[in-house]
């Protein structure tokens, strides 16, 4: 089965000790800060922002629908190469000793291991998104008080 046309690294080899983050984290959290002396462009930019990462969690999405079809299509593959194994040996085939082929396959074991790495890129990415609703939602708010504050001073004048 050929590959997908792209894969989603995020995070790669994340250790968070101390002051030790990825540089992917690093301009995450610079992203997610609002300048409160600009949110003007603050508010302006967002857009693009949320779009750079919407579309980030959307490639990481399919990427994940492909590595867990190719997953079922191992395992099939592998189902029925145990099923005709223990057939040829006169073994009785049972769905536990079945299951505990197919599941420790190698093959099986890294695709199984790579859809988990693609899902947990999906939930990092689907919490950035969310995260960036927010970061919208506190940037309407914050104009929204400088506009109170810039209308009140302008009454007291």
């Amino acid at each position: 089965m050929p590959s997908p046309a792209f894969k989603v690294t995020l995070f790669e080899d994340v250790y968070v000790r101390d002051q030790d983050v990825t540089d992917e984290l690093k301009e995450l959290l610079e992203t997610m800060k609002i300048d409160p002396n600009n949110l003007s462009d603050e508010a302006s930019n967002h857009a693009a922002l949320f779009s750079r990462w919407a579309v980030l969690r959307a490639e990481a999405a399919a990427n994940g629908r492909f590595l867990k079809r190719r997953l079922d299509l191992r395992r099939a593959e592998v189902d029925s190469e145990v099923r005709h194994a223990l057939d040829v040996q006169g073994e009785k085939i049972t769905e536990a000793k079945v299951t505990r082929g197919v599941e420790t396959e190698q093959t099986v074991v890294a695709y199984t291991e790579e859809l988990t790495d693609a899902e947990r890129v999906v939930d990092i990415l689907n919490s950035v998104c969310q995260a960036l609703v927010h970061r919208r939602e506190m940037i309407a708010e914050l104009m929204r008080d400088a506009r109170h504050e810039w209308q009140a001073a302008e009454r007291s004048v």
